[in-house]
């Protein structure tokens, strides 16, 4: 556990994330919204039970949609730890959101194209993995990044690509998001110390058609003994560990995950967009092409 952090325990909690990356600035997500891609639907009291613990305002709207007309957005009983990590953690990043958009379907593509089409939610992230179907999926990435969305994916937790899960986050034209342990001065304060999280998974892509990207071969080298002809895994990445979290009516510390990073990262990316847009500057879009 972490004497800095500011939740129960001395577990992390979403303010300490904004803190430490981003520290006490006026930005707050203002006019932007954060979708998140989900398989299945939540429990809105969990979300209300974690501000509620932690003693902070949810000032925030969260709309769901079932993108397959079929798949329920909410439920009573459900393991929807995954699901309301997401929402938590990206509202304490940028806690004046316009609205967290939470797209639900059993079918990824019905989720991703439900993203691609509402072009004015400018930052996404998804913390789940599911069968590769590069073909139909590619093509919607490059679509976001041309469209000035930002699409961000968790990398994994189980310290290698391939064991983790290696699709969406070996494609090349979205942001894969690894795990880091950070360590802050004291409860909401400032970034004094970061190393790699050992379970974060990374390493070049699994499928061999998908090769090295432009973007990232100025940086191989011995050090990070990454691939000169494969897309290597993460390209970013944000604390994973020591979390506090709020899901099936209960509330525990201890949790950890790449998960928790990639929604954090829409968080900024929402804030980085409030401030593009007040200066009439185009929205970050894909990262690795800003």
């Amino acid at each position: 556990l972490r004497a800095g952090a500011a939740g129960p325990k001395g577990n992390y909690i979403g303010s300490d994330m904004r803190a430490a990356y981003y520290g006490n600035g006026s930005l707050t997500g203002a006019g932007q919204s954060v979708g998140l891609f989900e398989f299945v639907g939540y429990n809105p009291d969990d979300i209300a039970l974690y501000f509620q613990t932690v003693g902070q305002p949810l000032n925030v709207p969260v709309n769901v949609v079932s993108t397959d007309g079929k798949t329920p957005v909410t439920c009573t009983k459900c393991d929807d730890g995954e699901q309301v990590l997401d929402i938590d953690y990206a509202i304490s990043m940028a806690p004046g959101l316009a609205q967290v958009k939470v797209y639900v379907a059993k079918n990824a593509d019905s989720i991703l194209n439900a993203m691609a089409t509402d072009t004015t939610v400018l930052q996404h992230s998804t913390s789940w993995g599911w069968r590769e179907n590069f073909a139909v999926e590619d093509p919607i990435f490059k679509e976001m990044a041309m469209q000035g969305q930002t699409f961000l994916t968790a990398s994994g937790d189980y310290s290698s690509l391939k064991r983790s899960g290696p699709w969406p986050e070996e494609d090349a034209n979205l942001t894969a998001v690894g795990g880091t342990d950070v360590i802050t001065d004291g409860p909401g304060g400032s970034y004094k110390s970061e190393k790699g999280w050992p379970y974060s998974a990374g390493g070049p892509s699994v499928d061999d058609r998908i090769t090295i990207p432009n973007y990232q071969l100025p940086f191989i080298n011995a050090q990070n003994m990454g691939s000169k002809t494969l897309r290597n895994v993460p390209d970013v990445a944000l604390n994973s560990d020591h979390y506090y979290i709020c899901f099936k009516s209960k509330c525990f510390g201890g949790d950890g995950g790449t998960s928790y990073a990639s929604p954090i990262w829409a968080g900024f990316v929402a804030l980085a967009n409030q401030q593009a847009a007040a200066h009439g500057d185009p929205a970050v879009g894909f990262l690795a092409k800003t």
